[in-house]
């Protein structure tokens, strides 16, 4: 139990680092690969430890989980952002910022997409059937 507990706060913490990650990819910074590149490692690390933990039982369904709740989280609110952004009446209620801010959409969604296509990947290569496994739901007894 307490290993569950255990893990499943670590897969948050990789989770957050995923977002942060995914979230700094739309915006247009120097030196976006280094920094993304770092993110996702800190990322790695602690999917890696939840998974460690948990004996890596499961682990291509807990990562991909991770991945996908991540990659629906960010997509809703980079839709929010743009729809924010495109709406000139909301925009000049809006405060106008200091400074400009630039958005790299194409780096953004293309992250964004293969973060959602491993976690599908992933969760679709654990559910699986393995090959040694029974076809048509023979059994082991049927078999002898």
């Amino acid at each position: 139990m307490v290993r569950r507990v255990i893990s499943i706060l670590l897969y948050i913490i990789a989770g957050y680092f995923v977002l942060m990650m995914t979230a700094m990819a739309f915006i247009d910074i120097p030196y976006k690969a280094v920094f993304l590149s770092v993110v996702f490692a800190i990322a790695l690390i602690f999917l890696a430890a939840g998974g460690a933990v948990n004996r890596f039982r499961r682990w291509k369904t807990a990562f991909g989980a991770v991945l996908l709740s991540v990659g629906g989280f960010s997509a809703f609110g980079a839709l929010t952002m743009a729809s924010i952004l495109l709406d000139d009446e909301l925009l000049a209620m809006m405060p106008k910022p200091d400074t400009a801010l630039s958005f790299d959409y194409i780096t953004g969604f293309s992250i964004l997409t293969m973060q959602i296509c491993a976690g599908i990947l992933l969760i679709k290569l654990e559910n699986q059937p393995a090959a040694d496994a029974p076809q048509g739901g023979a059994t082991v007894e049927a078999e002898k």
